[in-house]
Parts: C-alpha cells; structure tokens; sequence
C-alpha cells in the first residue's frame, strides 16, 4: 500500500492520507457481505500498475453478482487494460454511450469525445470461461453482444473518430476535399447508407443546408458516383453545404423517400454547417418520389473475389439493367447490362465490362 502511495504523490501528507482512506475501505469492507454492491467511479489512470491495484480492490470488496460502474473517455490503453482484466477475472463487461453528456457539450459548440459508462459484473471465476462482452452505442437500441475484445475496441474507436469529424464538419468548410460518411445498422453492423459531404467555395449560397437523395441504382452515374458530378449537382441544388446520401442494399421491403428522411433526420444534422438557425428545416431533394428497387437473380462466391451477385435494378424512371457486383467492392461494377423485354425472352445487351 505505501508503494502505491508512493506512485500516486511524492507529498508526505498527501501519502499519509491515501494510505489512511485506503485502510478506512478495508476496515468499512473487510469481506462482501451484501449479494450486489455498486460502485461508481470516474476511470483514469496514468500508470497500468494503478488500474490492476485499483481492480484488485473492486474484485475484493464485491461479491459475486456486484457490479463495478465507471465513467470514462475510453481512451485506447484504458480500454484494452479493461478488456484483459476484467473478462480474464471472470467479468461480463458492458459498455454503454452516455449520449446526453455529449449532446450538451455539441449544442454549446465545444468539442467532446464520445462519454462511455461501463458496467463490470461479477461472476464466479470458473475454468475456460468465455468473455461476454456487449455494447449499447444507441440510445435507441439493446444491448449486442459482440464475439471478441478487438470487435469491440473497434467499435468505440469509430465513433471516437466520428466524434472528431463531426466536430470538423460543424466548424469548418471542407470545400474540394472528397469526404464521406457511411452509416451502419446498430444491430447487424451492415452499412445502410454513405454520405458524401459538399461544401461549396461560395458561402454565399441561398440554401445554407441540404440533403440529395440518390435512388437505389443510380449511385454509380457520373453526376451523383465522382466528385466532378457531385460538385455539379450542389451547385444545381444551390447549397452552400450538400451531402448526397447513397443507399446500400438491405433487407426487407423497398424504403421510400419519407422512411429515409425520417431515418436520416437526427444524423445530417450532426454534420450540419456552423451557425445554422436553431430548428432549420432542412430540405429533402431527390429526382422523384421513387428510391428504385434492385432484385438479385443470383448469388455466388469467389475464392478470389469474394461474394458476387448478379442483380437487376429498376431505377424509377429508366430502364431496368443488369449488374455483376462484387460484395466486397460494392462501389465498383464489374460488368452491366441493359434489359430489353421481349415476347417471350429477356434480351441482354452488355453495356459494360
């Protein structure tokens, strides 16, 4: 104990005082006695030897089925001290996004990284024991497990960085730089939608704020698929900031113009220009009310390439054609074909390859 103390301060005094709170905790719990006792601590440390004294101490005084709750930065070498620590002990680790902290600090114009509480619970240390470990990075969602402790630190370090770009995107113009958000399903990982922002070099511009929805299909065309054409379309729109949302393929029944709007909402307004007007109606722009459908025809799998699938796409208002897309490149079509319908076959005709 008086090393420890001797690692935290050089002043006698304040030694003296650390080593006396330190035999109060023991006195106060010298064995778990109640079936669940909390503890809530704000997590930082600047040396590994103070986490692995500070846990063994947690590990002490609870019981099984305590929890150890602790509010934290998640700063990457904390995270993976409580990713080996605490499962390796027998621990289920949770760790949770702690949204209104961060909502405060964005709405008065500061930059914050993302506030994580993390729950510890423990169990009875037992032989072989595999790691349960969850997430819950969405207010809106429930808990998921994830298979293994580098799933999860990626995880944290994405939003970390979204946090950085966020803060970017609300203070400063990215004119000519080609920068993209992808959005992802909180459940099922899989990404729903990419989000090219635009800024322009004039900031005079009448509209401040808008969002282009391209329809399902079209992400490829040269307007809304390079950055040349994207440039082209917001100075069309007449935006001084646009961000061109593409849909990826998902399951379930075609979304429509309003289903995405309403999905889209709360995130486009995060990466919104500074100083736009408190509750701005953004407008939703796109080439007509449908968001196409594509209907996959086959599906196979490369030793080389990957996951393929050979999928017919119905663009609203233009002839349906025929793709081969790699899964693993989505944004790269191998080769296209337009459909031509007939009495009683389907004529190809290769556009591409």
């Amino acid at each position: 104990m008086q090393d420890f103390n001797l690692d935290l301060t050089k002043n006698e005094e304040q030694r003296q005082f650390l080593l006396k709170v330190m035999e109060e905790h023991q006195r106060k719990y010298p064995m778990p006695e109640s079936p669940q006792c909390l503890s809530l601590q704000t997590l930082f440390f600047e040396r590994i030897e103070h986490f692995d004294r500070t846990s063994r101490e947690v590990s002490r005084v609870l019981r099984v089925g305590g929890r150890f709750v602790c509010v934290s930065l998640l700063q990457e070498h904390i995270l993976q001290h409580i990713l080996e620590w605490f499962p390796k002990n027998g621990w289920m680790v949770r760790v949770c996004r702690c949204e209104e902290a961060e909502k405060s600090q964005f709405e008065a114009g500061h930059f914050s990284l993302p506030v994580f509480v993390v729950v510890c619970t423990k169990f009875k240390k037992m032989p072989n024991f595999k790691p349960v470990l969850e997430v819950q990075l969405d207010g809106d969602s429930s808990p998921q497990r994830v298979q293994c402790a580098q799933e999860l630190l990626e995880r944290v370090k994405e939003l970390q960085q979204y946090a950085l770009l966020r803060h970017t995107m609300h203070t400063k113009s990215v004119a000519g730089e080609a920068t993209n958000v992808q959005l992802c399903d909180p459940a099922s990982g899989a990404a729903r939608y990419t989000l090219h922002v635009v800024d322009s070099k004039q900031s005079s511009r009448p509209l401040k704020f808008a969002v282009f929805i391209v329809p399902l299909g079209r992400e490829r065309e040269w307007l809304f698929g390079s950055v040349q054409g994207r440039e082209q379309l917001s100075e069309s729109a007449g935006a001084a900031r646009l961000l061109v949302a593409h849909l990826h393929r998902c399951d379930g029944p075609p979304r429509t113009l309003h289903q995405i709007q309403d999905e889209l909402s709360p995130k486009v307004m995060e990466l919104a220009p500074q100083r736009l007007p408190a509750r701005t109606k953004v407008p939703f722009l796109s080439v007509g009310e449908g968001m196409g459908q594509v209907q996959e025809v086959s599906r196979g799998h490369s030793g080389h390439s990957g996951t393929f699938v050979v999928e017919d796409i119905h663009p609203p208002d233009a002839p349906p054609i025929r793709r081969l897309v790699f899964l693993d490149n989505q944004g790269i079509v191998q080769s296209e074909a337009r459909i031509l319908p007939g009495e009683s076959w389907v004529y190809v005709v290769l556009l591409r390859t």
